[in-house]
């Protein structure tokens, strides 16, 4: 109904985007229930991706910290992340999260990263295909914003020289 350009709405998005994405929606399943007041409450979109994160980094990953990945994620291009720019590039990006993925030789552990994609996309953090058998990973937009809105700019800054470089 308000009938706004894409400029205006790109404006009042960027300066609203941590109050929307703080909104509960009325029509959401995503609830917290209360034992032992027979009550639920509805979490909004941040609280939500949040307790996926940790349920991310409480599964099964041993010393693998999973939110460093995805938010390593969260500085390419969303629709297509290809694997190729990992496997090729983490052996001469050092303090890479994308390091847990190499073996003692510095040679690319593809079941190891594929076995943390399928953990991410579990907890509907991300996406994948492949194309031949390389694996693609893709996010929505808003959880590259949320990603991104996490971070203090020391940790900003030092996560988008990591993407730069695996580049």
């Amino acid at each position: 109904g308000r009938k706004m350009s894409l400029q205006s709405f790109i404006s009042e998005f960027e300066q609203r985007k941590q109050e929307i994405m703080r909104e509960t929606p009325r029509l959401w399943k995503y609830q917290k229930i209360f034992s032992d007041k027979n009550q639920s409450r509805n979490l909004s979109l941040l609280t939500t991706w949040e307790m996926s994160l940790k349920l991310l980094d409480s599964s099964d990953n041993g010393k693998i910290k999973l939110e460093n990945l995805l938010t390593l994620f969260g500085f390419f291009h969303f629709s297509a992340i290809s694997e190729t720019i990992f496997s090729s590039t983490t052996e001469s990006v050092p303090g890479s999260p994308m390091c847990i993925f190499l073996d003692t030789n510095g040679h690319w552990n593809k079941l190891k990263y594929e076995n943390a994609v399928v953990q991410m996309q579990r907890q509907s953090m991300i996406q994948f295909s492949r194309k031949n058998d390389e694996v693609i990973i893709s996010l929505h937009p808003l959880v590259v914003e949320w990603l991104c809105l996490r971070l203090d700019n020391e940790l900003y800054q030092k996560m988008c020289t990591k993407a730069i470089l695996h580049l």
